[in-house]
């Protein structure tokens, strides 16, 4: 006969409050992602990464195109033309 561990069952305060007593919980989930109406220089992508990260946007731009010149992996343009298809616009 095996033996497992028990582990503690995960469950959210339905009201996103605190933590229901003797219950571990799950954090709550950040807002979707959507671009930017305000912070966009084409399409907004970058703008609404930046303030789903929490981030200052100009720095979230810099870190894009470093992030696209450096790694080869990484191909900027076309994750930027997919993100643009793909997420929609914020409010």
């Amino acid at each position: 006969m095996r033996l497992r561990a028990s582990r503690p069952q995960l469950k959210r305060d339905p009201l996103g409050g605190s933590a229901i007593p003797g219950e571990a919980t799950v954090p709550s989930l950040k807002s979707p992602l959507r671009r930017s109406r305000s912070n966009r220089m084409i399409a907004g992508v970058v703008g609404g990464l930046a303030k789903y990260f929490a981030i200052d946007p100009t720095l979230a731009r810099v870190l894009y195109v470093i992030a696209s010149i450096v790694s080869a992996a990484f191909p900027g343009i076309l994750v930027y033309l997919v993100l643009w298809a793909i997420v929609p616009e914020g409010d």
